[in-house]
């Protein structure tokens, strides 16, 4: 395989290098996505002794939790406000490294799947704006397509090798990222589908390696969902686990299909979603002869993860991040066969300008929308800083969907209660709630997001009013209880 020309290779690792570095220094300063406080708090919880599913709820596989419960152990961020603001800047900073991975494995697969400059697939992969936006954020999504990455590294060099523990290997891989996230289960169906085929090979020896290939990948997955669930169930856990990160998820009452976030990418990078779309098209040409081939491999991946992307209830962008990578790998060898053309054509010089044109245009808009103003988290920090001030470190917190209450303890099993959550809640919940906030036996000392609850009931909007008052300048939405004792709610709606 010959190189690849030196002018597009230096105009994309420019495209990925200045958005690496204006995302080193917008983690400091961006906004934080409430899930981000959601993932920080579960950690928190489980470093403070309490148990997943069990103590409180959690939808995600625990992976997460266990691991930032891990650097939380010892960290006295409810006592110490430097110390947790710190470990939010700390832990941004190390899921943008994790990206950073990602970026350099998708280098890694392109080259691997024939294309000549992997340095053009990962360019692609950075010019996504939800690459940059969900995955430097602290939560499942970032680590779990890196450890698919990873997967899929590890099972085209088994394949290539044709190498048992290899295959071993990459299903421990695949189980580790079904253990962050259960979208690694997409692609991780399209990878053992790959595996299935080779049963179907002519020949008894093929069809008998192809069999105790698929039995060591299927061993090395499930090592670390087993290993999960067995600490589940030491801890009792396990039947929350079903309830909530199993049950819940498949019947998510808020439905909506992937098309706007495809439109969002087609509208922002259009030219990386064509090459995109040709990568998954020659991908499926060199599969539909024979699916079982080593070249299907990708087709398999990729057919599967889409489908994925349908099935989910709600495919928000921080699922794509899933697909990106294999997208732009995919997308990278249409661009090393355009090489060939152009060069067929105008020469190695003609070819080189033309592509390195094309590079900057097709990802300098997407760079221009990054240097756009966004939202900083001057507010948060302050509310934040607030919360951590005005409520002490046992005192609790009754939170909508703000996170804000991120180092201290809820007043109940469900930390937040935003509108998609509140659709699966067991009937009756409101009523048990206010129930339990008239009697004294839940007293938060802060109430965060009260717009929220205002929207439950009308009475509500009385209650929060005589019983809580604002703070912090004039930020209705952040409240604590004043010194005298809270006054009945009267009038609650009937149980449902």
């Amino acid at each position: 395989m010959r190189k690849a020309p030196l002018l597009p290779l230096g105009v994309a690792l420019f495209f990925i290098l200045f958005p690496a570095a204006t995302e080193g220094w917008r983690l400091h300063v961006r906004a934080f996505n409430p899930d981000e406080f959601q993932h920080v708090h579960a950690g928190w919880s489980v470093a403070r002794g309490q148990t997943l599913y069990r103590d409180f709820f959690e939808h995600h596989h625990p992976l997460t939790a266990w691991g930032l419960s891990v650097p939380l152990r010892g960290r006295a961020v409810e006592t110490d406000w430097a110390a947790g603001r710190d470990f939010l800047i700390k832990g941004r900073r190390g899921f943008f490294a994790l990206s950073l991975l990602t970026l350099l494995g998708t280098a890694f697969l392109a080259r691997r799947w024939g294309s000549r400059s992997g340095a053009v697939a990962a360019a692609f992969l950075a010019g996504t704006i939800i690459f940059w936006e969900n995955g430097v954020e602290i939560r499942p999504d970032g680590p779990g397509a890196l450890l698919v990455l990873a997967a899929v590294l590890a099972q085209d060099h088994a394949a290539r090798r044709k190498s048992g523990g290899w295959y071993w290997i990459s299903g421990v891989l695949w189980g580790a990222a079904f253990g962050i996230s259960p979208k690694a289960a997409f692609p991780a169906l399209g990878a053992a589908g790959h595996l299935l085929a080779g049963l179907f090979r002519d020949g008894t020896p093929e069809r008998t390696r192809s069999g105790r290939w698929f039995g060591l990948w299927l061993g090395g997955a499930v090592v670390v969902p087993g290993a999960t669930a067995v600490v589940l169930l030491a801890q009792g856990a396990l039947p929350g686990f079903w309830t909530y990160g199993v049950r819940w998820n498949l019947n998510y009452a808020t439905r909506f299909g992937p098309g706007g976030v495809f439109l969002t990418l087609l509208k922002k990078t259009p030219m990386v979603m064509a090459l995109g779309a040709g990568g998954y098209v020659a991908a499926a040409r060199r599969a539909l002869p024979a699916l079982s081939r080593a070249d299907a491999f990708p087709f398999w991946l990729m057919t599967a993860t889409l489908i994925g992307l349908f099935l989910n209830p709600v495919p928000y962008g921080q699922s794509f991040l899933f697909f990106l990578p294999l997208g732009a790998a995919a997308g990278a060898g249409v661009w090393t066969a355009l090489e060939d053309v152009l060069a067929r054509r105008w020469g190695s010089s003609g070819a080189a300008a033309s592509l390195g044109l094309l590079l900057a245009v097709g990802l300098g808009a997407p760079l221009a929308h990054r240097l756009r103003p966004f939202d900083r988290n001057d507010a948060q920090w302050a509310l934040l800083e607030t919360i951590h001030a005005r409520v002490p470190p046992a005192g609790s917190v009754l939170d909508a969907w703000s996170g804000l209450g991120v180092f201290r303890p809820h007043v109940d099993f469900f930390p937040q209660r935003n509108v998609e959550m509140r659709k699966m809640f067991p009937a009756g919940w409101e009523r048990r709630l206010l129930d339990d906030l008239q009697s004294g036996r839940a007293a938060p000392r802060a109430l965060v997001g009260d717009r929220e609850f205002r929207a439950l009931n009308p009475d509500w909007d009385r209650w929060i009013s005589e019983n809580f008052e604002p703070v912090n300048g004039n930020v209705v939405w952040l409240r604590v209880p004043k010194t005298s004792p809270p006054k009945p709610l009267e009038n609650l709606p009937p149980p449902r």
